[in-house]
């Protein structure tokens, strides 16, 4: 059961990674750009391809995202997911803490 649990984090620590944050150096906005997201004049989120509309919708990338966990889960054990889902347990925390202010 708690594999699951580290999985389900892990997911979502990924895809909030891809679908919103720049990361060190602009690397993840770099990849997001040359994947097909652009921003219009008002900052709104645009796609130029399909990639660029799934990587526009956080549901559908985490459905891809839990897809590629899942079956990576064959190989690589739930410890090594550990990382992430630690980080999404402090991220959620804080984000309850703070009421979202972060």
């Amino acid at each position: 059961m708690i594999d699951y649990l580290i999985l389900v984090l892990a997911t979502w620590r990924i895809m909030s990674l891809l679908y919103t944050e720049d990361g060190p150096y602009f690397i993840l906005a770099r990849l997001r750009r040359h994947l097909g997201v652009t921003y219009d004049e008002n900052g709104k989120r645009q796609a130029d391809n399909e990639l660029g509309k799934m990587l526009n919708c956080p549901a559908c990338l985490s459905v891809w995202i839990g897809g590629a966990v899942a079956l990576s889960y064959i190989v690589i054990p739930a410890w090594a997911y550990l990382p992430l889902a630690l980080s999404a347990g402090s991220i959620i925390i804080e984000r309850y803490v703070s009421n979202g202010e972060s």
